[in-house]
């Protein structure tokens, strides 16, 4: 009787540890917890295997430098990685590129994943990464990311780059088009998204949604369907719905000096979004309004010189 507790207890209590990543990284499935500076050898593929938490590559640590210089491919691409669209033409895709349309919902996993305990962390990206449900999520504090804009495109992702409850993050010089969206902000605060660009996601550019004290500025965003800035919690692009953020309010943002061409709205703030700073942006060609909010006057929000030719509300300036 003894001695079959004990195997059962010793059975018990012993519990797979998720690979770690060397220095070199060669696949998928893997997680880099030591300090120190890590680069990938190949294009890395969801096919590979994924760590426990469904990632390509989770970071853990602090003090981590990684060199993602091939693409991190997810379960979502269709053979168009790394394709995308000319961001000065006339918006057709790329030669070769296949249909490059994401459909929300489609992809899953994460292919680079920044856990909450992690800090301290710089990724360069200068390859595509695609196929995923976040092909980069960042929960840590501190935690510094950019692909080098034209040469690391993010494509066919739900969202290109999501800031979940991060803090202190910096976001610089990515393209992430073709995604459902291509930043999104959920919760934290004290980020900063700088100098990126966003295209053709079928939802929005830039999205802000129940977060707090984040600064969006020198940014591009075209063609995207439903916004190009929108801050507030609707999936849908609505900036009036009759049941507005309640549990964290989209409240103390900077949106200064971005530009924003042919999108649906080219920035929209959902009602309860309060005490924004919208300054010096240039809205131009939006198909339905260029600036909107939803709170029926301006008493709640900022609006400063910014360049725009329709809007909602007469003191928006």
């Amino acid at each position: 009787m003894a001695c079959a507790i004990l195997i059962i207890v010793g059975s018990g209590s012993a519990h797979a540890q998720p690979p770690k990543c060397d220095s070199t990284i060669y696949q998928c499935g893997c997680t880099i917890g030591t300090p120190g500076t890590y680069e990938l050898a190949n294009e890395l593929d969801a096919s590979q295997g994924l760590t426990v938490k469904n990632g390509c590559i989770d970071i853990e640590g602090q003090n981590i430098k990684l060199n993602a210089a091939y693409p991190i491919v997810g379960p979502g691409d269709d053979g168009g990685c790394g394709c995308m669209h000319d961001p000065t033409g006339a918006g057709g895709p790329s030669v070769n590129c296949p249909s490059v349309k994401v459909k929300l919902a489609s992809p899953s996993g994460v292919g680079i994943h920044v856990l909450p305990s992690a800090q301290n962390v710089t990724v360069y990206n200068s390859a595509p990464i695609c196929g995923w449900n976040y092909a980069v999520e960042s929960e840590g504090s501190k935690v510094y990311f950019s692909t080098g804009m034209r040469d690391g495109v993010i494509s066919l992702n739900n969202v290109g780059v999501l800031l979940n409850n991060a803090t202190d993050n910096d976001v610089w010089d990515v393209s992430s088009q073709d995604n459902g969206t291509g930043f999104q902000i959920a919760g934290g605060s004290g980020n900063t998204i700088t100098g990126n660009f966003a295209a053709f996601n079928s939802q929005y550019g830039f999205w802000l949604d129940g977060s707090q004290g984040n600064t969006v500025s020198g940014n591009e965003a075209e063609r995207n369907t439903l916004a190009g800035y929108y801050l507030g919690c609707s999936a849908k692009g609505d900036f009036h719905p009759l049941i507005p953020c309640t549990i964290t309010t989209t409240t103390g943002n900077t949106v200064t000096s971005n530009d924003s061409h042919a999108n649906n709205y080219g920035i929209a703030l959902e009602r309860e979004s309060i005490y924004n700073q919208i300054e010096s942006n240039t809205v131009s060609d939006s198909f339905k309004v260029d600036m909107v909010d939803g709170n029926g006057n301006c008493i709640y929000n900022t609006y400063l010189d910014n360049t725009y030719t329709t809007k909602n509300l007469p003191c928006i300036q």
